[in-house]
This record gives structure tokens, C-alpha cells and sequence, in this order.
């Protein structure tokens, strides 16, 4: 049995999961690992991505019978269960999701605000960082975009704060996981990539010592604070996206530029 949801580089996770890295040897789930780096490793993304087809690949050499993979919703609630193959019952649930949490990217703004969801998605910045790339996609490039995470468990995993302290260049840090693939390394990344395609501010309880590390600038301690500071920086008739539950939503790009 296993869990679909939404997954930071596997696209989705359940089904295949129970496979790679469910009973796979070390050597291997390293392997698979890696694959996170390639740009096509995203949440909520499945065709192309190199990960989910290595979990894929894996599992069709197992001889899986009769699997059941179960959806929830953000309280941990089952909505619905799907039993059959391992591909069928994974695919039911993934349709389920994209139907939940698919959103139309209409226009990109100048200025996007993103909560990733409240408690626990925003219990510490690894944690809340999740939902960042995805909230890019609603982002002009070079725009202006807002963490909103109150971070009471400050940093996180310590691999995701010695990352970000160490390393000043996401290609840098890329290297680095090749050799050395860590979940919190791999967040720092994703942050690093999006500090290099917009300004990015945080508002959030984090004191104010990692987020002059991290941002180079301080933190904002309300919404208000920081929607004056950056329509100061941007201008008043910045067009402004605002998304609630960043680490829960997968963009349908739009092909403007």
C-alpha cells in the first residue's frame, strides 16, 4: 500500500515508490537520487521526468500482484483508495491530485506572494522552501517573489543550512550532490536557482541573522511590511499573484514570457 502525493522530484509519490527506494538497495536508491537534479525532476510533474521513470523501471521488475495506493487531503484525511496493478492504482490517484491541485498559470506577475500552507509546511525554511520553484512559474523572470513562512524551528535540516552557508553558486552545489545526494542539500539548490531568477524576500520569524545569510537582507516580520517594500521596489501598478498553499499547487505554464 502506499501514499500518493504531491513529491518534490519524483512528480508524485506511492505506487512505484514501494519499489525504488522502498526495498532497493543503497547503490541504487543513490542512483535514482541523482536524477533529481536533471530539470525535468519536479513536483507534480511526471512525463520526461527522469526519476519517476527510474522508480517505473524498477518496479516492472518486481512481480507486484494486487497493490492499493491511497489519496488525502492536506489533513491527512483519505479521500479515495485505488487497488489493481501497482501502475494502474498509482495512475488513478495521480489524476486525483492533478484534478485537486492543477492550476492555470494565466499571466505571469511582477510580484508573487506564497505561503507555503501553514503548519507543517512552513514549521522550518527547508520544509517551506519546497514549493518555491513551482511558485516561480507564476513569476515574471527577474521578479519580485515573497516567502511567507513563519519558520518557528528556524533552518531545518542541518544539511540544507550548511549548504546554504557554504555554497554561493547553484551549479557549485549541484556538483556537490552529485557526489553527495542529501534531501537538504538538494532544497538548498532549488532555493539557490531561484535566488539567481528573482529577488526573493522572506516574511517570517526567522531570525534575522540566517535570513541576512541566506537573502541578504532581513526579514520581514509582517505581510503589510513587506508588500510596502516591494511595491517601493517595483511600483504600485506591479501586478501581484498571491498563492495560499505553495507547497500543494502544480502550475500549468503559461507560454508567456
Amino acid at each position: 500500500m502506499g501514499f500518493v502525493e504531491l513529491h518534490p522530484y519524483a512528480g508524485y509519490g506511492g505506487g512505484r515508490e514501494a519499489i525504488l527506494p522502498g526495498i532497493a538497495d543503497e547503490k541504487t536508491v543513490q542512483s535514482n537520487l541523482t536524477l533529481a537534479l536533471n530539470p525535468n525532476a519536479r513536483m507534480g510533474i511526471l512525463d520526461g521526468n527522469p526519476v519517476h521513470e527510474d522508480m517505473v523501471e524498477a518496479s516492472r521488475l518486481v512481480d507486484v500482484d494486487f497493490a492499493v495506493n491511497v489519496v488525502r487531503n492536506s489533513r491527512g484525511e483519505v479521500l479515495a483508495a485505488f487497488s489493481g496493478s501497482i501502475d494502474e492504482s498509482f495512475m488513478r490517484g495521480v489524476r486525483l491530485l492533478e484534478d485537486m491541485y492543477a492550476v492555470q498559470v494565466e499571466r505571469r506577475a511582477d510580484i508573487v506572494f506564497l505561503s507555503p500552507g501553514g503548519t507543517p509546511h512552513d514549521r522550518n525554511l527547508c520544509t517551506a522552501s519546497l514549493g518555491v520553484m513551482n511558485g516561480l512559474e507564476f513569476l515574471k523572470r527577474g521578479g519580485t517573489f515573497v516567502l511567507v513562512a513563519e519558520c518557528l524551528e528556524g533552518c531545518g535540516e542541518e544539511s540544507f543550512h550548511a549548504a546554504v552557508k557554504r555554497f554561493k553558486k547553484a551549479e557549485a552545489l549541484k556538483r556537490r550532490l552529485r557526489r553527495r545526494f542529501t534531501f537538504g542539500g538538494y532544497v538548498a539548490y532549488l532555493l539557490m536557482r531561484a535566488m539567481e531568477r528573482s529577488r526573493i524576500h522572506l516574511v517570517s520569524v526567522l531570525p534575522d541573522h540566517y535570513a541576512l545569510e541566506i537573502f541578504g537582507s532581513r526579514a520581514h516580520r509582517t505581510v503589510n511590511e513587506a508588500l510596502r517594500h516591494v511595491l517601493g521596489e517595483v511600483g504600485r501598478n506591479a501586478k501581484i499573484t498571491v498563492i495560499r498553499s505553495g507547497n500543494t499547487v502544480v502550475p500549468a505554464p503559461t507560454k508567456e514570457e
